[in-house]
């Protein structure tokens, strides 16, 4: 999505980078670029003068430039998509998606935000070089006929033109820039009330019953004039298992968190029945990623990037089917008060003692594999770790995946959970939990337990911890004193409450005597960049030893609908709960990953689907036939993994791990057909960039094993770029042993000495990935590090 084609066209230099590029192409291309450079000299703009003014609000306000000079054709290609869905007149309002479209790009990065606006006006630009007319004169069935990656049938049932087919193997940027827009139209169509009538979603009874929500207000917002004994940035599993005891040491706590406080029922949707009574919906899947996660989940590493440094490569046919298919991994990271453990239905899987092993001198210091494994028993024991609520609160889908994989001879073994045994498996996992049943972030508290870290640290009596939430911390302002010992005098801190996305707010100043960084992985490697850089402090291996649990999911679409409304069990439950482990080869290594059975409601399962069009429409309407399970491949260590000084994330799978995943693509396929019958057949859906074509460039069905198979070999010729992939567990930039000391989990100043209160309690500090759901290795690990704290600071 980070396109911005015009971004770097101004005036006159814009003409003579045109015209200087026209005298290199040849005849034939001639009156291609010639046509390309007079559209986007015009398009959406009358003549060059307006070029500027549109390329200014272009820089800095993109998306006030879609509104001004793009919307109908935005809302052009949103009817496209409705027409589809609807097979005719669409139940929803095109202009009121488009407009729920920017309005949530306003929660996008700013590159982001440009390349939804230069994949618009591409698109209007590609229509008038093909149709010789903007996109909105087209016709529904012009526009599907030009946008065409295969789903697309001609009226008269004949083959479509394959000349005309947008292929991703042929044009890479085109495909992925259309790709995207596709992609956000899929979620705000989803997440509405008419995308989801028409998908058929359900949910059961007890989740719509009013009297079963949670409030909770936001705490009053602490005073950050006084000193404080404990600074903590991020409130997620890590920081808040240090407030927590730090709290019970009788310290007085800060927590500073750059996500808003978001009471458990606060994006809860509600409606009058035909009896008047209000009833609950599901918060939508579009204001979850706007609320509760960094840059609405629009975090990428890798992908296009600076491969388009040129504008003119985009326009240029020829020039632009030259530039190489990207891989990239979307991040997706909390932004909450909370954090993870607030979104996610805090899955409690020990790391393996293989990879506490690979670790190796980087353990923390004193600490053996049992000693941990104690550790993690504890934090289990006072979170309320259960299987019960995964064994009885899982849906009809979840069965589906149970039943498949005991057909192929393997185990589903129900996840270790910290959610309540007696929960209403609302299917709250990655999204908000309103009735405070899980036992991770925000819920009321229990006298008798279980509690999450955070509400024992903020819901004690007696000098709770205070939460600075929407304040993010800019950099600590570290100085050696009379001893050449560094210390962090300060922390300065931006106070965003009340404003806009994007925008700045108040610069505060933070003082306390120990400071502690648990803002995740990415988060805090930045912030102590930031921080130690500019005074002259390099800590080798900043920013390296980064490793993920990458993931990709299968969809099988069975042909007759999974849920059945009499059955007892939630829909859709609780949605990730149970997992088929790893299997391993003689030698040790892995040669099939774990897999997780997934759901998500219409909005969020919308968006990794492949269709632009009708592909798309005949998925979603089957919404009640699917079930999806995902792959889970964690990376190795290597040097090209890593967080940039510039903040920029790498983050590749290899060779090896590509395979991996293909294995596991594989065998969640086989469970799913497994669980197939004669008289209710199953298709598989495979989670690539683009549709898989068949010799006469038709969409190919997967309904067998051997199908199956041809699939993957055709996803293999084309390399792990051609696969959606996405994390939310990264680990690593300030390893122990490293950056962060071992024994006192301080940081390191890079000679020989340490900064004597900055210490780090998160994810980043792991040397090597845990190898499963880190969430249970971070609690421990930031326990340990608060046992150290503590006997430091007295």
């Amino acid at each position: 999505m980070s396109l911005d084609p015009a971004a770097n066209f101004t005036g006159d230099s814009a003409n003579a980078r045109w015209q200087r590029d026209l005298l290199r192409c040849d005849r034939r291309h001639f009156l291609t670029a010639a046509l390309a450079s007079s559209v986007a000299l015009s398009a959406g703009e009358a003549g060059a003068a307006s070029l500027t003014r549109c390329d200014a609000c272009c820089r800095e306000r993109p998306l006030t430039c879609i509104r001004l000079h793009k919307f109908q054709t935005l809302s052009a290609f949103v009817y496209a998509q409705l027409y589809a869905l609807w097979c005719g007149p669409p139940g929803d309002d095109a202009d009121a998606v488009a407009e729920e479209i920017i309005r949530f790009a306003e929660y996008l990065p700013k590159r982001l935000q440009r390349g939804l606006r230069g994949a618009i006006t591409w698109l209007n630009i590609y229509s008038t070089m093909q149709t010789h007319k903007a996109f909105d004169r087209l016709s529904v069935h012009q526009r599907w006929r030009l946008l065409n990656q295969g789903e697309y049938v001609p009226l008269d049932g004949s083959a479509a033109n394959s000349k005309s087919l947008i292929r991703w193997e042929e044009d890479y940027p085109f495909h992925t820039a259309v790709s995207a827009l596709a992609a956000l139209s899929r979620l705000v169509t989803g997440s509405r009330a008419p995308g989801r009538d028409l998908a058929g979603f359900v949910w059961s009874e007890p989740c719509r019953e009013p009297s079963n929500l949670t409030t909770l207000p936001a705490p009053a917002y602490p005073n950050l004039d006084q000193e404080y004994d404990i600074c903590i940035i991020g409130s997620g599993a890590g920081g808040a298992v240090v407030a927590a005891q730090a709290v019970a040491a009788g310290k007085r706590v800060l927590i500073i968190e750059q996500g808003d406080w978001v009471s458990p029922d606060a994006l809860i949707e509600r409606e009058i029945d035909a009896n008047g009574q209000v009833r609950l919906q599901p918060p939508r899947d579009d204001r979850v990623l706007m609320h509760l996660y960094a840059d609405a989940g629009g975090r990428v590493a890798g992908g296009l990037g600076s491969i388009l440094e040129n504008p003119v490569d985009v326009f240029i046919p020829w020039r632009r089917r030259q530039l190489t298919p990207q891989q990239s991994v979307n991040l997706i990271q909390a932004k909450v008060v909370g954090g993870g453990p607030y979104v996610n239905n805090a899955i409690h899987l020990p790391i393996e003692e293989s990879a506490w092993n690979k670790w190796g001198p980087r353990q923390p210091a004193g600490v053996s594999y049992a000693d941990f494994a104690q550790r993690m028993q504890l934090v289990n024991a006072t979170l309320g770790v259960n299987t019960i609520a995964t064994q009885e609160c899982s849906g009809l889908r979840s069965v589906r995946f149970i039943d498949g994989a005991t057909m192929i001879g393997d185990v589903a073994e129900p996840l270790p959970v910290s959610i309540t045994p007696d929960c209403l498996g609302c299917g709250a996992d990655n999204s908000v939990d309103p009735f405070g049943e899980h036992t991770g972030g925000i819920h009321p508290y229990r006298a008798s337990g279980p509690n999450s870290y955070l509400m024992q640290a903020i819901a004690v009596p007696r000098q709770p911890a205070m939460v600075a939430y929407s304040t993010a911390a800019l950099a600590l302002h570290v100085q050696p004193d009379e001893n050449g010992v560094h210390r962090a005098l300060h922390l300065v801190v931006d106070d965003r409450r009340g404003q806009p996305p994007g925008c700045p707010g108040i610069k505060r100043t933070v003082h306390a005597r120990q400071f502690v960084l648990a803002a995740g992985a990415i988060a805090s490697t930045n912030l102590l960049r930031d921080s130690l850089c500019p005074v002259g402090i390099h800590p080798p291996g900043l920013g390296e030893r980064l490793a993920a649990n990458v993931v990709t999911p299968v969809y099988a679409v069975y042909d007759h609908p999974i849920i059945d409304l009499d059955n007892p069990r939630p829909e859709p439950g609780i949605a990730q709960c149970y997992f088929v482990n790893s299997r391993l080869g003689p030698d040790g290594r892995p040669i099939e990953p774990a897999l997780e059975n997934w759901f998500h409601y219409p909005g969020t399962l919308a968006v990794a689907l492949t269709g632009w069009f009708q592909h798309y429409a005949s998925v979603i309407r089957r919404y009640n036939h699917i079930a999806v399970a995902g792959a889970v491949v964690p990376t190795a260590v290597r040097s090209t993994n890593r967080i940039e000084p510039d903040g920029t994330v790498n983050l590749q799978i290899d060779g090896g791990e590509f395979e991996l995943l293909l294995a596991g693509l594989e065998k969640i396929g086989r469970i799913f057909l497994a669980a197939a019958t004669p008289d209710n057949g199953v298709s598989i859906y495979l989670p690539t960039r683009a549709l898989l074509l068949d010799a006469c460039d038709r969409p190919i069905s997967i309904r067998s094993l051997p199908q199956l198979r041809a699939a993957l070999d055709m996803v293999r010729r084309r390399g792990p770029a051609f696969l959606n992939l996405a994390t939310a567990h990264p680990q690593g930039g300030n390893s122990l042993g490293e950056v962060v000391d071992p024994v006192s989990f301080r940081v390191r100043d890079g000679q020989g000495g340490e900064i004597d209160n900055v210490f780090v309690a998160d994810a980043s500090i792991f040397p090597a990935g845990c190898e499963v759901n880190p969430q249970l290795t971070v609690k421990a690990l930031a326990a340990i590090a608060a046992d150290r704290l503590l006997e430091l600071a007295g």
